[in-house]
């Protein structure tokens, strides 16, 4: 855990920075909205997108092992009709007519919002 010492300097440069000191909280019951603050709070303090974008332009590598962790691992199409457990059970016309199928409803919802 920081020294009161330690903590005094982080608020001290985090003025001097942006002038205003940032909120570090002095317990450990951190929630998860305590965290993202932080975190937010440090990524504009070290520079923002600008140095984020310079950073990734030389390291290009790490950047996208990163941005890629970011990405969805999958995406969920709601088919609206059984689908077998084991997708190589069913035929490439039939999944085809599924997907075919939910997007025509999805989209008369949609243009029945309009």
């Amino acid at each position: 855990m920081e020294s009161d010492h330690q903590m005094q300097e982080l608020h001290a440069y985090a003025q001097k920075l942006n002038g205003s000191a940032i909120r570090i909280p002095h317990n450990q019951s951190f929630t998860r909205a305590d965290v993202v603050r932080a975190f937010s709070e440090s990524f504009e303090l070290i520079g923002g997108v600008p140095r984020l974008a310079l950073w990734a332009h030389h390291n290009p590598s790490e950047f996208y092992k990163l941005y890629g962790k970011l990405l969805p691992s999958a995406t969920v199409i709601e088919l609206g009709a059984r689908v077998p457990n084991n997708i190589s059970e069913i035929s490439t016309e039939e999944l085809e007519q599924l997907l075919r199928d939910r997007l025509t409803s999805e989209q008369e919802v949609y243009d029945a919002q309009d």
